[in-house]
């Protein structure tokens, strides 16, 4: 009875080591913007001032309104007007309007002084982009396109609206893939560190791609831990049998 009872306290003792082991190993920190000091005010140096210059293959919604009935001959076009290869969009009684290389509030102050006062005494005219989107690739709750319903998007914005980065998730090399006039620029923002609110790819741009790449090191680890774990207890598990066996 005693060597029985010794066998038991052997099993527990190790089986307890064991657990211990596993759940005290360091777990690595993947709290967002760690170096940010608790109840800080950070000064950021980006705005998101900035506005998308129109380019060929854009498609623009434009309304215009206004008190003259004859208006409404001028929102006739739902699909929104194509940019073409030379810049330009065709308005209804207008023809060519140049508008490529111009943010939107240049095209609205040109239209609106290409409407009046010969064809209109006061008119009124919204526009904005019907075809910016945004990539979000990878390591997210839900990878797909985002449609940019406004000019400015932040990358924090994009990844909540694809449902956050999942668990293996490698949060402090997040790829932003861009295309620019002298070809695609690679860049790595780190969420761990709050120095990405300074970063000039904080907010994204139209085309923007962002893939979430996968801690596959850190996946590899904990799978081969769990698996040793596994195997330790079996071991024991079968040891203990026999012991209890012999010291019957």
């Amino acid at each position: 009875m005693y060597k029985s009872l010794s066998v038991n306290s052997v099993f527990c003792i190790v089986i307890l080591t064991a657990f211990l082991f596993f759940s005290c190993t360091p777990q690595k920190n993947n709290t967002y913007f760690q170096t940010i000091p608790y109840n800080s005010e950070l000064q950021t140096l980006i705005t998101k001032d900035f506005e998308h210059k129109i380019k060929p293959d854009d498609v623009l919604l434009i309304t215009f309104s206004g008190a003259s009935p004859e208006i409404v001959k001028y929102n006739t076009n739902p699909e929104g007007y194509l940019v073409d290869k030379t810049g330009n969009i065709q308005l209804y009684t207008i023809g060519d309007v140049k508008v490529g290389g111009l943010t939107l509030t240049q095209v609205k102050d040109r239209l609106v002084k290409t409407l009046t006062p010969n064809i209109f005494k006061q008119i009124s005219v919204t526009t904005r982009f019907k075809n910016h989107k945004i990539i979000v690739l990878g390591e997210v709750g839900s990878p797909g396109v985002i449609n940019m319903e406004t000019e400015h998007m932040s990358l924090i914005e994009a990844i909540a609206l694809q449902g956050d980065l999942n668990d293996n998730a490698s949060k402090d090399k997040i790829l932003i893939i861009r295309n620019t006039e002298k070809g695609k620029i690679f860049y790595r923002v780190n969420l761990l560190d709050g120095s990405v609110f300074n970063s000039d790819f904080y907010y994204l741009q139209a085309e923007d791609i962002v893939y979430v790449e996968a801690e596959t090191k850190k996946k590899d680890a904990a799978t081969s831990a769990s698996q040793i774990f596994t195997y330790v207890i079996s071991g024991l598990s079968f040891l203990f049998l026999i012991f209890n066996r012999i010291n019957r």
